[in-house]
């Protein structure tokens, strides 16, 4: 089917904090002349690996695609024209009634030499972000042979998180590089290098200063970058939380509601107000070990807990980006439901309910399946 989602396929490269979005044509644009790229594929599908991958609200018209009662999937585009992204392109759910028949379409009926695709379709659908970190990790404990290429931030991405990671990074290297002048301008260089996560002889300093062997400082920088990330996307949606908690507090459906009915809505409220509550928490929680790591390094000048936070920060990256994709989503998609400028602010009981679910689905709260009342 054609896609909606032309509206727009091309505004999807400008978009930033787009751990809900895949966008594996931009990789191609980057990256397709270097070998790493066509010689460690994320998916060896030339079509495939040239897609569009979301994480998609289903509409209601939507969701007459799958046979349970899910209110998001994982949508596949690919572009009809790929130096055109305005043109729009051909989707599929992951999931979705006739997938194994509009895969088979795309891949060829050769089961075996498209397994491992079919294997990687699945963790993606599993994933709940698809941020680079995230990414990087779940296709590592898997097994698969990935190239660096098809872990990087989009360039929109790195643009607003540049202010924090300036503040943040700027006073290890007036620790580690004392007694250089031109501070700023080395400062400045030094952050192009480290959201590249390119080490090189500049960095040999910050390397020592670590006691990392370059193979650990190559793996570092990729954790250090990562919670550079992490940080700007907590402090992004701290902007917005406290009114999402408010209007999940207040909103009231446009139809009327026996008393059973609202009480399981006021329960299904609350339990999706708790769980943005206790995930913010948890972010704060992890965000501040970090912070206690890189302080210890600061003001002290030990560099042990930073350096062992690093190497084992990995193991965070689900959990942490998981709750940060999920909450973000909320914010947004809120907004989008109800504050846009062509939002209609009336929504029925039933949709409001099966809203909540998604939203506690997104947070890892298990459904009770309570929307039986209706």
């Amino acid at each position: 089917m054609i896609s909606r989602t032309v509206r727009k396929l091309s505004s999807l490269q400008e978009t930033a904090a787009s751990s809900r979005v895949l966008n594996l044509v931009a990789t191609w644009k980057q990256s397709g002349p270097q070998p790493q790229y066509s010689h460690r594929p994320l998916l060896e599908n030339r079509v495939l690996n040239r897609s569009i991958i979301v994480k998609h609200q289903l509409r209601a018209n939507e969701r007459v695609y799958f046979d349970d009662n899910r209110l998001s999937a994982t949508k596949i585009i690919i572009p009809i024209d790929m130096d055109n992204l305005q043109t729009g392109g051909y989707s599929i759910f992951i999931g979705e009634r006739n997938y194994e028949a509009r895969l088979r379409a795309i891949l060829g009926s050769n089961q075996r030499k498209n397994s491992r695709d079919r294997e990687v379709l699945t963790l993606l659908d599993s994933l709940p972000s698809f941020d680079p970190f995230l990414l990087r990790e779940a296709v590592v404990k898997k097994g698969f042979d990935v190239a660096p290429c098809y872990f990087e931030l989009s360039q929109a991405d790195l643009t607003a998180m540049r202010a924090l990671a300036i503040d943040e990074v700027s006073s290890l290297v007036r620790l580690s590089f004392a007694g250089n002048a031109g501070l700023a301008s080395y400062t400045e260089r030094l952050i192009n290098k480290i959201l590249a996560t390119k080490p090189d002889e500049q960095l040999e300093p910050l390397r020592q200063t670590l006691k990392l062997s370059p193979e650990e400082f190559e793996e570092g920088l990729f954790c250090w970058k990562a919670f550079l990330y992490y940080k700007w996307a907590q402090n992004d949606i701290l902007d917005n939380a406290q009114a999402l908690i408010e209007d999940i507090l207040n909103i009231q459906p446009s139809d009327f509601l026996k008393q059973d009915e609202r009480h399981y809505l006021n329960h299904s409220r609350m339990v999706t107000r708790r769980g943005l509550m206790d995930g913010l928490d948890n972010i704060e929680k992890i965000v501040a070990l970090y912070d206690r790591a890189y302080c210890d390094l600061i003001k002290r000048g030990s560099p042990l807990l930073f350096r062992e936070f690093l190497l084992t920060a990995p193991r965070l990256f689900n959990q942490l980006g998981g709750q940060l994709a999920a909450i973000n989503h909320m914010s947004h998609f809120w907004a989008y439901r109800f504050h846009s400028h062509h939002a209609n602010p009336k929504i029925s009981a039933l949709d409001l309910v099966e809203l909540f679910s998604d939203f506690q689905q997104g947070l890892g709260i298990g459904s009770d399946k309570g929307a039986k009342v209706w």
